[in-house]
């Protein structure tokens, strides 16, 4: 689940590989968000989140 600041909303989700390709994206338009990783293999992803006002938020996801 993710959850972010309604004053930032919308915002866009990327979800990349490991290899840098963009596996996900989706527009974020509520504070509490679920996304689905069932799909994805093993590995390390990463997550942006960009806000309307340009603010960029990177962080990993370890798939096991």
């Amino acid at each position: 689940m993710l959850r972010q600041s309604p004053d930032y909303l919308p915002a866009t989700l990327t979800l990349y590989d490991p290899q840098g390709r963009t596996v996900y994206t989706t527009i974020i338009r509520s504070h509490n968000t679920t996304i689905g990783i069932g799909d994805l293999t093993r590995g390390v992803y990463h997550v942006s989140l960009s806000t309307t006002d340009g603010r960029t938020s990177t962080r990993r996801l370890v798939v096991e």
